[in-house]
């Protein structure tokens, strides 16, 4: 399976025990992955807010291609899956009427009494914070690219054979 947050695409591996390295055939498997790479670059780029669309990048070696974002915004994890809402104090609100299942989308977070942030350089104090809607950028441009890459190596494969 995927990463949470990169579309993998690798295709050498299986096809290097059918041919040798340095074959057409190697290099149209190269050329249809890195189409396929920008394929589904363009697509994370396109659904991405502006700001950081400058981060998603394509790493890879040969045969390997991997579209991802740089490691120091840890943050667009959030943005791609989404948070459930969480808050202080020490258990969370059940409800024993319906089976002992928790009210909502409330999980209690720990036994502090507030909760601290700094937000553009104010600290922001607050018992509870609501949950974060996902808005997946990387998801839509995995299965873009998991629909067209057969295609594309196709493509590429019969036209190194002409």
């Amino acid at each position: 399976m995927f990463d949470v947050h990169a579309v993998v695409l690798g295709a050498k591996d299986v096809l290097l025990e059918f041919v040798g390295a340095g074959s057409p055939l190697d290099r149209a498997i190269e050329r249809g992955l890195d189409k396929a790479a920008a394929l589904g670059l363009s697509a994370a780029r396109g659904r991405a807010n502006p700001q950081w669309s400058g981060v998603i990048e394509v790493r890879g070696s040969t045969g390997r291609r991997v579209i991802t974002w740089s490691r120091d915004r840890w943050y667009l994890n959030f943005v791609e899956n989404g948070r459930s809402a969480f808050g202080v104090g020490g258990t969370a609100r059940v409800d024993y009427r319906r089976g002992g299942r928790r009210e909502g989308n409330y999980r209690s977070h720990s036994a502090a009494k507030v909760l601290h942030f700094v937000v553009n350089g104010q600290d922001v104090f607050t018992r509870h914070v609501g949950p974060i809607v996902a808005h997946p950028f990387m998801g839509p441009a995995e299965e873009l690219v998991e629909s067209k890459i057969a295609q594309i190596l196709t493509d590429e494969v019969n036209a190194s054979r002409v």
